[in-house]
């Protein structure tokens, strides 16, 4: 060995020496307490060893147990994890984002290989734009963990499965352009949400937003969780959301609704507590095998909405001060088909759901809040009033059942028949203030409505594709709202062979009465005070003979029909016109008597039109014109030259097509006394006429006009002739 062999020699041994002072003095204290230092993309050989995150953004592609030993605040995603079997301790810190775009506090996953054995947990995230974002992930667990003020979504997943979500707050993520969630789940599986606070996320404005959206994601559950005061929904599942739970939770004042599903089956609803949620409580759609079991369901727009599902199981749920209590609805019969015991309430009283029942009779001693029939018949529902609920008599494809002495006040609609029913019998109802209509017929056949009140409803009585009825002794009045919804007394809708007589319909926001139907006859009605029109005739052949129409704002009659009759009938003192006739021919409009400033309007093209009881022959050999006077006495009938049997000798013109050959006279024995026997000028000729004609003669009005028992004297006589006119 040679000396400079020797002196490297010596220097080897300085060096290990030095080396080894330097791992006891500094090394071994580090590894002894577990702190490690990493930053971005640092490898970390030994898996086993705990990691402290110190500096961001940082970049996490080796397992293991990471802590975050104090808070900070970041312009960037702060975490990104790229491995399996990673765990994030935050020990109660926070990161903070200063709402920067796009940036995630924790991005879990989104690489080509589904990652596993995620946990995080006692970390707050805030200001982000996600807080924490999972996709392809399995097998995750996240809890003690606060996701506050991120914009988008406090936490989202997405093509994730198997994931435990526990003891978490979500609140207030919101932004101004989409609204934003607190919880979005979409493409996952066997999410499970557990004693979670969500509130305050979302937008009051942005109707997609709120507290948990779960879209194309089976078997998920929420349970034992709060979910309160989002701006937007409490929860909104959408399409393909099968086998959802949501369990004891309380969802309450939300701005919308509090639960929301569509298109989603097998859903399982059951022991939560819903209430104060400014939109539905509970509001589903489309689906099969929906149970609902238990819960309590207050003051909401509507307590619980179904809609077009299949196979429902609903059992001592409890219905309050809701607005609507409980409304369903669907396109066929087979969404009425549902198992509904009797141990569920509306305001507490019982919800009567009947399914293929026969010979029942219902009544005030069964307390009901609302009564369903599904293929029931001999049905006898009577003596009641019922409130607040959707359709507060609801019966499909129903037979031989009559329903009498029922009040129906501040329901969606009255009373509903559809799907094929059967000798309906109405009689002796009343309905105000329903939020769409007092009474609904659809698919209809063989019924009778008598007796029937209606006020204050947007619509009174709507019929749509029914047949083979009568409507009578009716009074529909004061309905109400906007107008291009048409509020009108009765609307005929595509029905035919209808009998519609001795009714009333006056002071409609739109219409007395409006049709677009067949083999229609009105008779003996009157029609008073609407705000458009007496009534609205779209389709013929139509009957429209011996009524009393009057005071209207737009005209008396607008008719827009084919081999039609309009005869008989009093058209007066409406403000714009009598008669608005659009685009009609072959019809024939005879003995009717208009006293108004424009008794008739032709609009396009109205031909062959008889004017008189007979179109062909003469003018000799044509009887039965009408009377075309004016408020101011001053019309064609008014003023013209009469002959002997009181009809003017000159045809009235309104146009080359349309021609009167044998007006009316002010001679005419029978209009004199029709034009003066309306002493109230309601349109109308009745005993209040002669009520008001005792007072014309108590005040020493003795005008020669009231003559009517033409003696030339006007004196009691006249009163007992006048009372004989209007009895007859």
């Amino acid at each position: 060995m040679n000396m400079r062999q020797e002196i490297s020699w010596e220097k080897q041994i300085t060096y290990l020496a030095l080396g080894a002072l330097w791992i006891t003095l500094f090394l071994f204290p580090i590894i002894a307490s577990a702190d490690v230092n990493i930053s971005v993309n640092e490898s970390v050989d030994d898996e086993s060893n705990p990691f402290i995150i110190d500096k961001f953004p940082v970049i996490i592609e080796k397992p293991g147990d990471y802590y975050l030993t104090s808070s900070f605040t970041s312009n960037n995603t702060s975490i990104s994890i790229r491995t399996s079997d990673v765990s994030i301790n935050g020990m109660g810190n926070s990161i903070g984002g200063n709402y920067s775009a796009g940036a995630i506090g924790i991005d879990v996953g989104g690489s080509p290989i589904q990652l596993q054995n995620i946990t995080l947990k006692n970390i707050t995230l805030q200001e982000f734009d996600i807080g924490i974002n999972c996709d392809l992930l399995s097998d995750c667990s996240i809890s003690n963990v606060s996701l506050i003020s991120n914009l988008r979504a406090g936490f989202q997943a997405a093509n994730s499965s198997s994931f435990l979500f526990t003891d978490n707050e979500v609140k207030k993520n919101y932004n101004d352009i989409t609204g934003g969630y607190g919880i979005t789940v979409t493409n996952s599986h066997n999410m499970i949400f557990k004693d979670n606070l969500v509130n305050g996320n979302g937008k009051s404005d942005k109707s997609k937003s709120g507290g948990y959206f779960i879209s194309n994601s089976t078997y998920c559950e929420i349970i034992n969780s709060k979910i309160s005061t989002n701006p937007g929904t409490g929860l909104r599942a959408t399409s393909g959301s099968d086998d959802l739970v949501i369990k004891n939770c309380e969802i309450s004042y939300n701005s919308g609704n509090g639960i929301i599903s569509t298109e989603s089956d097998r859903i399982e609803i059951s022991d939560n507590v819903l209430e104060k949620n400014k939109g539905n409580n509970i509001d589903i759609s489309s689906a099969i095998e929906l149970s609902l079991k238990n819960n309590k369901i207050n003051s909401g727009t509507i307590g619980l909405s179904i809609a077009n599902t299949e196979h429902l199981t609903l059992s001592g749920n409890s219905l309050t001060n809701n607005r609507i209590g409980f409304d369903i609805s669907g396109s066929d019969i087979r969404h009425f088909i549902h198992q509904v015991d009797n141990t569920n309430t509306i305001n507490s009283r019982a919800l009567i759901y009947l399914y293929n029942e026969k010979n029942k009779k219902i009544g005030h001693m069964n307390n009901p809040g609302m009564i369903v029939a599904v293929n029931c018949s001999d049905l006898t529902i009577s003596d009641m009033v019922l409130s607040k609920t959707g359709a507060a008599i609801l019966l499909a494809g129903c037979q031989n059942t009559s329903v009498e002495d029922v009040s129906f006040m501040d329901n969606g609609i009255g009373i509903r028949t559809d799907f094929n029913c059967k000798n309906i019998t109405l009689d002796r109802l009343h309905a105000e203030r329903n939020m769409v209509c007092g009474y609904y017929l659809s698919e209809t056949r063989q019924f009778i409505l008598q007796n029937l009140y209606g006020q204050e409803n947007p619509l009174g009585i709507f019929l749509k594709n029914s047949h083979n009825g009568t409507i009578q002794k009716i009074s529909m009045t004061q309905m109400s709202g906007v107008k291009n919804r048409l509020p009108s007394g009765l609307t005929m809708s595509n029905c035919s062979d209808i009998i519609v007589e001795h009714s009333d319909f006056s002071e409609c926001s739109y219409a007395g009465l409006i049709s677009d139907s067949q083999n229609i006859i009105i008779s003996n009605n009157s029609f008073l005070k609407n705000s458009y029109a007496g009534a609205v005739i779209l389709s013929g052949p139509t009957e429209l003979t011996n009524n009393s129409i009057a005071l209207n704002k737009e005209s008396g009659v607008i008719f827009r029909a084919k081999n039609s009759l309009i005869s008989g009938n009093s058209i007066k003192n409406n403000e714009n016109h009598g008669l608005n006739m659009i685009e009609s021919k072959e019809n024939t409009i005879s003995q009717n008597i208009f006293n108004n400033n424009d008794n008739i309007l032709l609009t396009g093209s109205n031909t062959d039109n008889a004017w008189n009881e007979s179109s062909k022959g003469t003018p000799a050999s044509l009887e039965g014109g009408n009377f075309w006077g004016n408020p101011d006495n001053q019309g064609y009938s008014d003023v013209c030259v009469s002959d002997s049997s009181g009809y003017c000798m000159d045809p009235y013109i309104m146009d080359e097509y349309n021609i009167d050959y044998r007006p009316l006279s002010s001679a005419y024995t029978g209009y004199s006394i029709l034009q003066i026997s309306d002493i109230n000028e309601n349109g109308k000729q009745d005993l209040q006429d002669v009520v008001a004609f005792m007072k014309k003669i108590s005040s020493g009005d003795t005008n020669p006009s009231y003559d009517f028992s033409n003696d030339g004297r006007v004196n009691l006589q006249d009163v007992v002739a006048l009372f004989q006119l209007v009895s007859q």
